[in-house]
């Protein structure tokens, strides 16, 4: 006979919402072997540019600089928003130096949709916001592993997580034509062409503090600042919109494929009708100052006027509404 405890498993939430100061993103102290090791005059010399010695070194926070910089200074790259990708990481297990160095998740699905038909059920993938900014993507390394590869190979492992990403960034993984379709047919080529990012970025003079930090293997920046911590965040779940989710499915219209076209569409100022009625007037489009994303800002025709902004590809995406396939906002004075 089934006993009943009366205890009732909780629901997995479709967004994961952290809001500072009173709920941060969880930063965890990283474990290592070597507690105590003691570095030598060269090791304390050269890691100045770590940080201040003897404070947590915040791994997560160094590496978001970097992946600043990359952006601005490598013309391949410039479509990566680094503040749109939640930097983390995992613990590693065992002593093996090889096996899971780094991984990017992907946040949405193909062309960035939130939901996919999946043998005839749509599945939503979580959301994860920091107040209301949302991430596309969660880029995750398995420390203290990916600190112990040498130099060249930390960078060739962040180009190669960094490539994963959609050249138009709206949270899916870029894809290659063929069979092999996130690594091209050739692994050793893929390879190579990580190499070359790496020494483009480095020879593109940045500053030697962003990347002093990775020179150093995890026991060298234990032993200097006492701790690594890193943000530890639970990998996203893609739920199945069924049961409890069904009316959250109807409310919450899945996302239809947005083609490269569609992205370089214009949005021009005018009158626009969103799917579920409400009138609106475009007054233009901007760009965020941290991002540079495209920003369509509106006021409702209705109510108080109220002004939104909205990012231009979900202004432009077509949504599913109840069986049929419609723009989100389509035009209404032309």
């Amino acid at each position: 006979m089934k006993r009943n405890t009366g205890r009732q498993r909780s629901l997995p939430p479709l967004v994961l919402r952290w809001q500072e100061p009173d709920a941060p993103l969880p930063m965890q102290v990283i474990r290592g072997e070597s507690r105590n090791r003691v570095l030598a005059w060269f090791d304390r010399h050269f890691a100045a540019d770590s940080g201040p010695a003897e404070q947590p070194f915040d791994f997560c926070a160094n590496i978001r600089r970097l992946l600043a910089d990359i952006a601005e200074r490598c013309p391949d790259f410039k479509h990566i928003q680094a503040p749109r990708i939640l930097v983390t990481a995992t613990q590693g297990r065992g002593k093996e130096k090889h096996g899971l160095q780094a991984r990017v998740t992907p946040l949405r699905f193909r062309h960035g949709a939130l939901i996919r038909q999946r043998r005839g059920v749509p599945f939503h993938i979580q959301r994860y916001f920091l107040g209301e900014h949302e991430f596309l993507y969660l880029l995750t390394f398995c420390l203290p592993r990916f600190l112990d590869q040498d130099f060249d190979q930390k960078f060739v492992t962040l180009f190669h997580e960094l490539y994963h990403m959609s050249p138009t960034f709206d949270g899916d993984l870029r894809r290659h034509e063929g069979r092999y379709q996130f690594h091209t047919h050739s692994q050793h080529e893929y390879d190579q062409q990580m190499v070359h990012y790496s020494r483009d970025y480095l020879g593109r003079n940045p500053d030697p503090a962003l990347f002093a930090f990775l020179r150093m293997d995890f026991a060298q920046l234990q032993a200097r600042h006492g701790a690594v911590t890193a943000i530890v965040v639970p990998r996203p779940k893609m739920i199945p919109l069924v049961g409890p989710y069904a009316a959250l499915g109807r409310e919450q219209p899945a996302v239809a494929a947005l083609t490269e076209d569609k992205m370089n569409e214009e949005v021009a100022p005018g009158r626009y009708r969103h799917f579920k009625g409400g009138l609106y007037e475009v007054v233009g489009v901007a760009r965020h100052s941290e991002t540079q994303e495209e920003m369509v800002v509106y006021r409702a025709l209705y109510g108080e006027g109220g002004l939104w902004v909205r990012p231009k590809r979900m202004f432009l995406e077509t949504v599913v509404h109840e069986g049929a396939v419609t723009p989100r906002f389509r035009r209404v004075d032309v």
